[in-house]
């Protein structure tokens, strides 16, 4: 079974974008993608969810 992806919309304010917007073009990444990173980050930090195994 494949867990299935979502859709989640948030509003930033401009430096946040701008910051995004800078390491997705630094690691030639979309910003999507960073901002899953910066989520599932924050998640693992607070213990919410566990790191995934390589």
């Amino acid at each position: 079974m494949t867990k299935k992806n979502t859709t989640l919309s948030v509003r930033v304010d401009e430096e946040t974008e701008k910051i995004v917007r800078s390491l997705a073009e630094k690691d030639d990444r979309t910003m999507g993608y960073v901002v899953r990173q910066l989520v599932d980050e924050a998640l693992k930090a607070r213990g919410l969810i566990k790191p995934k195994k390589k």
